[in-house]
């Protein structure tokens, strides 16, 4: 079945675009754009013309999400801050719907995945997490003499293994937030300052105590 429900706006223009994706959204293989437009009471040959099939429009829905979660990531202190911000943002978002984090990472896994996911969901991020890291630097929270490149790299790479554990049974959505946030401020006390590592340590014993 297809179990899906989301929320279809129209602008002055009539330009239809996928506002959220439910919990409803069982599986990326199950979705159609048939069963989709059911769901929101329009005609399939509707999406289709505006969308062309199932992965123009769940980018549509993913760039939606992306834009809005940005927006709420520039309101966190620049530096270590910021970092930690975009990826508890990330950790909610999967929390709150993850059905629908399941179908992106399937499609963004499956052989030949579209370029434009692997563009959302993993390159877009590398440059916020560059440009906080310098100025982590700047900030004396990061060591001076960390490779920002590649400690970006790690941070992302940490991020989707967080996921991974999760689309394979081992984390529970639940579980998940905490979780990766263990993972990444882990991996932040290795590059950080003495004063930052001691805060960082500290944000993780509190996390341990929380999970008690």
């Amino acid at each position: 079945p297809h179990d899906v429900a989301y929320q279809v706006q129209f602008d002055p223009d009539g330009v239809a675009w996928v506002a959220t994706f439910s919990r409803g959204l069982v599986r990326y293989d199950g979705l159609t754009i048939r069963g989709l437009a059911k769901q929101a009471g329009v005609a399939p040959a509707t999406l289709y013309n505006l969308y062309g099939g199932k992965d123009d429009l769940l980018m549509a829905a993913l760039d939606d999400l992306m834009n809005d979660m940005a927006v709420q990531t520039r309101k966190a202190e620049p530096g270590i801050a910021t970092i930690i911000e975009s990826s508890s943002l990330g950790s909610q978002q999967v929390q709150r719907t993850p059905n629908y984090a399941r179908a992106m990472t399937q499609a963004l896994l499956k052989p030949g995945g579209d370029e434009r996911l692997v563009d959302s969901l993993y390159a877009r991020n590398l440059p916020l997490i560059r440009e906080h890291l310098v100025i982590a630097i700047d900030r004396k929270e990061i060591l001076e003499n960390t490779d920002v490149e590649l400690f970006a790299r790690h941070i992302v790479g940490q991020q989707w293994g967080a996921i991974l554990l999760w689309v394979m049974g081992l984390l529970t959505p639940d579980q998940f937030p905490a979780e990766a946030n263990r993972i990444l401020l882990t991996l932040l006390a290795s590059r950080a300052t003495p004063k930052t590592a001691k805060q960082i340590r500290a944000d993780l014993a509190r996390l341990e105590v929380d999970q008690a």
